[in-house]
């Protein structure tokens, strides 16, 4: 089972060690991590978790309840977007492409953005699903190519969502 949690937290000491502490402790598996700074002093968590029993609404609630977090919005695909950022490098000549799996690679570079272009080299972002990034990112790894990506981003679909608001 996978879930995903958007927090909400106070940027100080600790507080991202006591997040994954408590979900270590639940026997949970934390597939991806994305943190950034919304506000003076204050940062989002998205987090995918991964294991049997996710109680996404508990985690939440004895999180706030420990002050480890400010706030906290469970995510599934009908109420938020989902992306993950894809960042690959191929050479000029896309000679690597040659062989088992290329084909997939050259489609994604049709839908990619070329970021820039530099000794020889292309580099490329791919935005797209979990799963959609999941499969290139297994080609590009069988095909040996350079790459990396971000993990969840999560954005509210309705108006008003994906704001902070403190539960205490």
């Amino acid at each position: 089972m996978t879930a995903i949690i958007k927090t909400w937290v106070h940027n100080r000491p600790g507080v991202l060690d006591r997040i994954t502490g408590l979900i270590r402790r639940k026997g949970w598996n934390i597939r991806t991590l994305v943190a950034g700074g919304v506000d003076e002093g204050l940062s989002q968590i998205d987090i995918v978790l991964e294991g049997r029993g996710l109680d996404v609404e508990a985690l939440g609630e004895y999180l706030v309840e420990m002050d480890a977090i400010c706030s906290f919005e469970k995510c599934t695909e009908q109420s938020h977007l989902v992306r993950e950022i894809l960042i690959f490098c191929l050479h000029t000549d896309k000679r690597e492409l040659v062989g088992f799996g290329g084909e997939a690679v050259l489609h994604a570079v049709e839908q990619a953005r070329l970021i820039t272009e530099q000794g020889g080299l292309c580099f490329y972002e791919y935005s797209d699903s979990a799963a959609e990034v999941d499969k290139l990112l297994n080609t590009l790894c069988r095909l040996n190519i350079r790459c990396v990506y971000s993990g969840a981003l999560t954005l509210a679909y309705s108006e008003g969502g994906d704001t902070f608001a403190s539960n205490g």
